[in-house]
């Protein structure tokens, strides 16, 4: 298997998508001018369908950011395919913090994301270089959003009532913690608004939006799960999640879910995602276009603390000014875009274009032991 990550955006959907050990997914064929838009764009974030995590420069694969903040510690590899197009990378999860290896453009890169110190770290090892891309615990917006708190907090609240947010951090716990849906979301409002029950499962109501302006998402939240189970776009778009059943994948326990996705037209068509409550992340997702992202040869250990540091040697590199941070909670368009023209929004679960010239590489959800973890990429 070949190691890239490549930023060719595939084009059009499939007929049918099946998930291991599942039967096809039902789908409806879409006319060309309501296919969701492609998930690659000139945007320079956003993350999948659990906590968003990876901020500025995002990584290739959207299920690397969707394993949420405060997930089971574990080390996976992470395989994309859709159709011949194949790529993969090395993710390891200890705590909030996060460190995903793969190649770019035939170079390795290592990507260490560090929620608590609100700070992403962009190594490039076979220059011995990194970037440091960080934000102040005032920057991380409104405290609601790290604590599930009071509905009127807003990105105004005092750098003290930030600080506070981040240390009243919900903790882990898989399906049993609390997890909330705006993390490290400056520039965006995020309020939650009430709780109500959807398809059995208690949820917090959130709407999201830019500062000033109609909110352009309003979410309902699991936050035991970490994930939406609805979201209404201000343009007539739906996203829902339901789950079906109960199943199995490579040894773990896992909850068999269905998205389906609607357009104001009224044409569907319908995904599966595979979670795991003991990793507080999807194992498997399948994207409107066709696009499956997987974990594979899970290993449910602590990683080395080693992992999440920068190596001895590394030179410290400028970085310009930087785009947004991711900005949207999982699974969600691009953050840049709610309440915006539709046409430019990737679909749900759909990372920027891995390659955009924003001086910084780039889901997970998030391949093999001769992926990146264990090529160059992988090594420090």
């Amino acid at each position: 298997m070949k190691n890239e990550c490549i930023t060719a955006a595939p084009t059009g959907y499939r007929a049918t998508l099946r998930t291991p050990k599942m039967a096809a997914g039902a789908t409806v064929g879409l006319r060309g001018r309501d296919r969701f838009p492609s998930r690659h764009t000139a945007k320079a974030s956003r993350p999948s369908y659990s906590v968003a995590m990876l901020a500025l420069a995002t990584s290739c694969f959207a299920i690397v950011q969707a394993v949420s903040a405060d997930a089971a510690e574990f080390e996976a590899d992470v395989v994309e395919t859709n159709g011949a197009m194949v790529r993969s990378g090395r993710l390891a999860v200890k705590g909030d913090d996060t460190r995903f290896s793969y190649q770019r453009n035939g170079l390795p890169v290592v990507e260490i994301t560090k929620p608590a110190d609100g700070m992403k770290l962009i190594l490039h090892p076979i220059q011995r270089t990194y970037m440091e891309l960080k934000r102040s615990p005032a920057d991380l917006g409104p405290a609601a959003t790290a604590t599930g708190g009071d509905p009127g907090k807003t990105n105004s609240d005092s750098a003290a009532t930030a600080d506070k947010a981040t240390s009243d951090k919900p903790k882990a716990g898989g399906a049993s913690g609390e997890k909330v849906p705006c993390a490290l979301t400056p520039g965006f409002a995020c309020e939650r608004i009430g709780g109500e029950e959807h398809a059995g499962i208690a949820t917090d109501v959130w709407t999201i939006g830019k500062p000033g302006a109609p909110a352009g998402l309003k979410l309902w939240w699991d936050k035991s799960r970490g994930i939406a189970v609805r979201e209404e776009y201000r343009d007539g778009r739906v996203i829902q999640a339901v789950k079906q059943a109960d199943t199995t994948y490579e040894t773990l326990r896992v909850e068999q879910w269905e998205r389906t996705y609607l357009l104001p037209s009224g044409q569907f068509m319908r995904t599966a995602m595979l979670f795991a409550p003991s990793l507080g992340a999807p194992v498997y997702e399948q994207q409107p276009d066709g696009t499956t992202r997987r974990l594979v040869n899970i290993e449910a250990r602590a990683p080395d603390m080693s992992l999440f540091e920068i190596p001895k040697g590394y030179r410290k590199i400028a970085v310009g000014p930087p785009p947004p941070w991711s900005a949207m909670p999982p699974t969600a368009p691009d953050a840049g875009t709610p309440g915006g023209d539709a046409g430019a929004r990737p679909e749900a679960g759909a990372t920027p274009d891995a390659g955009s010239n924003n001086g910084a590489s780039a889901p997970s959800q998030s391949p093999a032991k001769s992926g990146a973890g264990n090529g160059a990429g992988g090594k420090r």
